[in-house]
């Protein structure tokens, strides 16, 4: 089962973000974020949903799109997505 199925996203992102010995401040640095919203952003004090936010994410973590329940183009560039696997994590699908 992928981390996408069982936490959400932020959760995904806290998880990793410790993992890798990542601070907060040095993922905004790569994210375009402050720390703070990073950590409101892990919280889910603030909505990941948005396609940008979450590529940029998984790009700054070095993991999968899928991990943060981004599916894949077909076809396309491996780091492309078109949208969500899990509806709740937001918007179904996204035109590119």
């Amino acid at each position: 089962m992928t981390p996408a199925t069982t936490a959400t996203p932020g959760e995904v992102v806290r998880r990793t973000r410790r993992t890798q010995g990542m601070t907060l401040a040095k993922l905004g640095s790569l994210t375009g974020y402050s720390a703070a919203q990073v950590s409101r952003l892990e919280r889910g004090k603030s909505n990941m949903a948005d396609l940008s936010v979450l590529q940029r994410f998984a790009q700054a973590l070095g993991i999968p799109p899928q991990d943060l329940g981004l599916a894949p183009i077909t076809g396309g560039h491996p780091d492309s997505v078109i949208g969500l696997l899990n509806p709740t994590f937001g918007n179904t699908c996204v035109n590119t």
